[in-house]
């Protein structure tokens, strides 16, 4: 009897088998919808309307997320990004090399939700083009220290004031006053 109804139904068409290439996508807020092709399905294991896409791989998908089953690996980059001015006082800072501490403008920021694995500070201004620092959490040491690195040669040693953790941090800069941009980056 059912078999009678479907034959009705479905036009007598073949009985399909296997995988079968969707004819048609669409998603729906959270649901993917595949259009099977012309015949009948009966539900077997193994049979299957598929839909392919190279980009459904788990290194596509953040890390812990489940996706039709994929359980995604991917480590997004944090990203954060602003401007500032420097300061118009000195702050000490101490030299890797030596340990003296040499007085220069400074940069502040604060808000920061995570530790910077690349942090970079330049000045925008005409006055001050091409002024740079620098910090590589990776590649910078100094005698088995992570350093600071700046434009103007200098090492300098991550000890207070200077500061770079996961809600803020303070660095060396090239001029007093001045309008600074900064990018901070992690993995």
């Amino acid at each position: 009897m059912a078999e009678a109804i479907i034959t009705r139904r479905g036009g007598g068409g073949a009985k399909l088998t296997g995988d079968n290439v969707a004819v048609a996508n669409s998603v729906a807020g959270t649901t993917l919808k595949l259009t099977p092709p012309k015949g009948c399905f009966d539900g077997e294991i193994g049979n299957n309307v598929t839909i392919t896409d190279a980009d459904l791989i788990v290194e596509n998908i953040r890390s812990g997320v489940n996706l039709f089953g994929l359980v995604g690996n991917l480590q997004p980059v944090k990203f954060a990004t602003g401007a500032t001015t420097s300061s118009g006082s000195q702050t000490y800072f101490p030299r890797a090399i030596d340990g003296v501490t040499i007085g220069r403008p400074a940069v502040s920021v604060s808000g920061l939700t995570f530790m910077p694995r690349i942090l970079i500070c330049f000045s925008y201004a005409a006055t001050a083009a091409g002024s740079m620092t620098v910090y590589n959490s990776d590649y910078t040491q100094w005698s088995g220290q992570p350093v600071y690195v700046s434009l103007d040669g200098f090492k300098y040693l991550i000890s207070a004031p200077l500061i770079i953790n996961a809600t803020n941090f303070t660095i060396p800069v090239s001029d007093y006053s001045l309008a600074f941009r900064w990018i901070a980056m992690a993995w």
